[in-house]
């Protein structure tokens, strides 16, 4: 025993010796045959007893007898699916797919209309805050009109035509159809209302969409007679020149929303600039059917002014005569005055002045916070007791 080993096994009982079986590992070429025999022959692992009479060495045997897959048949764990099996699964996600899409789009566009009305909540919160405080509303605010670059013409900036194919335009459609904005010029009484009110400058918006003019770059103004704004319901389209109004009847805004000035809310406002608001305040629900316009931010829709007011009963543009009553019916579209029974009226004042705490803010789509009590008015103006 040079080596220290025993040559000889040790005996058993009753006479008997074992040999421990070897595994011929230069036929046994692959780790999983090496397992598989192990798994057979367990005495292996003990270290002693003999093989089971006639059973054969399975490192001894042929190679497709431990890998019979390899003649051809795969075992059951490396099989895969078959065509059939995946077209149903494919057609199964589909029915799910068209069954949530509707849902989800819906839930998506409505997280959007919140977000939007969050946003105009909380413009309309720090405004009041500003106008207890001050007395005032923020200065710095956007002229949402064009200026003609060589002649300082002033002009209504651009409504979208709801084609993509045309380009981007300026303001919504459904703004301007609600509210039925004019190009108005300020006399020296509203100049100085609007200074009075904290209104010093303004920021004419000049926006590069306006295909109808050619406007000069952005540039900051003061706010004094013959500077033209948009006005809801008419406006003095002319400097000097009257009132004159939108005289359609069907599809108004409230009757309270005529003869406002409105104003951009941009990042040059005081709000802005003095820390009370991050950014401006844009409306992500604007535009979403598709996005064809430029201006998608808030606006502050300001009271009726007093020498606007002065102003309309002087050209008593809709000759209703006095403050203006108008009726107002809570439809859309026209109707005659047999569908007009029984419908929610009011009778408005349309030339009578406004508090100041009496602002809204407005987003790019025409809807204003706080709101007015319906999203469609028709006015009878001519007081026939039809909507036309």
């Amino acid at each position: 025993m040079p080596d220290g080993r025993d040559d000889n096994p040790p005996a058993l009982a009753g006479g008997r010796s074992f040999e421990t079986p070897m595994v011929d590992k230069t036929q046994t070429t692959s780790r999983c045959e090496r397992a598989a025999a192990r798994r057979f022959y367990p005495c292996f692992l003990q270290g002693g007893g003999t093989a089971p009479p006639g059973a054969t060495r399975l490192a001894a045997t042929d190679r497709t007898q431990a890998a019979p897959w390899r003649e051809g048949r795969r075992p059951r764990f490396q099989e895969g699916f078959t065509l059939l099996e995946l077209l149903l699964v494919l057609a199964l996600l589909a029915f799910l797919v068209a069954l949530t899409a509707p849902r989800l789009a819906g839930m998506a566009g409505a997280g959007l209309k919140t977000v939007t009305r969050t946003n105009m909540a909380r413009l309309v919160s720090l405004i009041t805050v500003e106008m207890q405080r001050t007395g005032k509303y923020p200065s710095g605010m956007i002229n949402i009109v064009s200026v003609e670059g060589g002649t300082g013409d002033y002009h209504k900036p651009m409504i979208s035509d709801q084609d993509p194919d045309t380009g981007p335009e300026v303001l919504g459609h459904r703004m301007d159809r609600r509210h039925r904005l004019r190009l108005h010029y300020l006399s020296a009484a509203e100049a100085t209302e609007l200074r009075r009110l904290g209104v010093l400058h303004v920021y004419n918006y000049n926006s590069p969409f306006d295909r109808d003019v050619v406007p000069g770059s952005p540039a900051m103004e003061p706010v004094r007679a013959g500077v033209a704004v948009l006005m809801t319901g008419g406006g003095a389209s002319t400097d000097p020149g009257p009132i004159t109004a939108d005289l359609a009847e069907a599809d108004r805004g409230h009757p309270d929303e005529q003869f406002r000035m409105v104003f951009g809310l941009g990042t040059e406002t005081s709000l802005v600039s003095r820390g009370l608001s991050h950014g401006p305040s844009t409306c992500p629900a604007s535009g979403r059917a598709p996005i064809n316009y430029e201006w998608t931010g808030s606006s502050l829709l300001l009271p009726r002014l007093e020498a606007t007011a002065w102003r309309l009963a002087a050209d008593d543009p809709r000759a209703l005569g006095g403050d203006g009553p108008v009726t107002a019916y809570a439809v859309t579209g026209s109707r005659t005055g047999a569908q007009l029974t029984g419908t929610a009226r009011r009778t408005a004042a349309t030339y009578a002045p406004q508090h100041r705490a009496f602002f809204a803010v407005m987003d790019s789509e025409g809807e204003v916070m706080p709101t007015l009590d319906m999203k469609g008015w028709g006015l009878d103006f001519d007081d026939d007791g039809d909507i036309d």
